[in-house]
């Protein structure tokens, strides 16, 4: 090497010592090998950006190496602690005190004057037999379904800030509702004389004897009803999703539009899909 190489390695070893050092002493937060700087959290950040009146082009770590960060797309999304307490609070006081799947079974036998819902019109034999036996686990998933599209739209209020936290939401919501409206609410009033009457209604009746309320899972029947449920929902459910009818729907009953909506928001541009755009992971492990 030429004398003057040695001049400049040294000259650029000084520069370097002095700015890590100036660095060290003036600012807390470790500089990395590019252009940005890491902050030990979002507030620091921020306190910085403020401070120094420049714009700082802030971004946070996903939980998962294909997860989405809508945060450092969209900005912030908001406080949703209240929003996340209040939906599931009203969801559960719902599903408890004031109906049920069973219920509205029963309430609406009571108003159908025509007596479509009680099944009455069905013939006597084979396909009387059939429908009368499979009807009500029918009703009771149709019921279910309004309320997992319910548990959706709760999660996408409560504005998440990663697709994966999005997918946990709907994966507690659902096991949780699910439990309730598929085991506990149905063992518990389809096989008592007081059907027709909220779960609350009847726990207090039984003045909240637990033998009694898990006695009713071991009624005769009940097996054959709770088969037919799980059944029902296992081929609906696939058969909804395998035949992607809400992409189609949303693209005007166009599955080749459906088709090209998926390319391009799977492959091409993943980061401009929203949450109803995305695979329900979080649904089919809840089930």
């Amino acid at each position: 090497m030429a004398p003057s190489t040695y001049c400049k390695l040294a000259c650029f070893a000084v520069k370097d010592k002095c700015t890590s050092c100036w660095t060290n002493q003036y600012n807390p937060r470790m500089r990395s090998k590019s252009t940005f700087f890491k902050f030990e959290s979002i507030n620091d950040a921020e306190a910085e950006a403020y401070n120094s009146g420049e714009h700082f082009l802030m971004m946070e770590r996903a939980d998962e190496p294909l997860d989405i960060l809508w945060k450092n797309i969209k900005g912030m999304r908001g406080v949703f602690l209240f929003r996340r307490l209040m939906l599931f609070a009203l969801g559960l006081w719902i599903i408890v005190f004031v109906s049920s799947p069973v219920v509205l079974y029963n309430n609406l036998q009571n108003i159908d004057k025509t007596g479509f819902t009680s099944l009455s019109w069905a013939p006597q034999g084979g396909v009387g037999d059939f429908i009368r036996r499979h009807g009500p686990p029918l009703f009771i998933i149709s019921i279910n379904v309004v309320i997992l599209v319910l548990l959706d739209i709760a999660s996408i209020i409560e504005c998440y800030e990663t697709h994966s936290r999005y997918q946990v939401s709907i994966y507690y919501k659902c096991v949780i509702y699910l439990t309730l409206n598929m085991m506990v609410i149905p063992a518990l009033t389809l096989n008592s004389p007081d059907s027709k009457y909220s779960l609350y209604v009847l726990i207090t009746e039984r003045e909240f004897g637990i033998t009694d309320l898990l006695a009713q899972f071991y009624v005769n029947n009940s097996g054959l009803f709770f088969v037919s449920l799980i059944i029902q929902q296992a081929c609906l459910s696939s058969a909804y999703y395998l035949t992607n009818c809400s992409e189609v729907v949303f693209s005007y009953f166009s599955p080749w539009l459906a088709l090209e909506k998926r390319k391009i928001f799977q492959d091409s541009a993943p980061w401009r899909r929203k949450e109803q755009l995305t695979f329900q992971y979080g649904y089919f492990y809840a089930q």
